[in-house]
């Protein structure tokens, strides 16, 4: 599944305590878990490169809805990339208050629906031509 190594590292985001934290333990330990923060950075920007072949604005699209919530998870993961470098994104920001087994169920949501369109609805045809086969509703959350 496309977005594992994504919902992975979040839950290893959500261990790390962040928000039980004041600002300046956040941002130790942020420093100190710098790889967890990249390698999440760069499993969202896969996943992100997935979802631009099938996001549409298309009620009857699988993914219609979660473009803005996919969006917000990026820019909060994102704030905490820059905070690597900048110690005032962790002490302004609030991205270190972030929950992030809550992105980590958004993310298998997620997950799930770019596996059901890679599976079902991935063709090299023009989209005029494409046979559009929608999400059933038990698989869908």
């Amino acid at each position: 599944m496309i977005g594992n190594n994504a919902v992975y590292l979040s839950k290893q985001m959500a261990n790390l305590g962040l928000s039980s934290m004041d600002k300046t333990q956040q941002w130790d330990t942020i420093k100190k878990n710098e790889v967890i923060i990249v390698s999440l950075m760069n499993a969202l920007e896969d996943m992100s490169t997935m979802m631009q072949h099938f996001v549409a604005n298309d009620r009857r699209s699988n993914l219609y809805g979660y473009k803005t919530k996919f969006a917000a998870i990026e820019n909060i993961v994102s704030e905490m990339h820059f905070s690597l470098t900048n110690a005032y994104l962790v002490l302004h920001c609030g991205c270190g208050k972030a929950d992030y087994n809550r992105i980590a169920e958004d993310l298998e949501t997620i997950s799930k629906l770019l596996d059901y369109e890679i599976n079902n609805n991935m063709n090299v045809v023009e989209y005029y031509v494409k046979n559009y086969k929608k999400i059933p509703q038990e698989i869908a959350v």
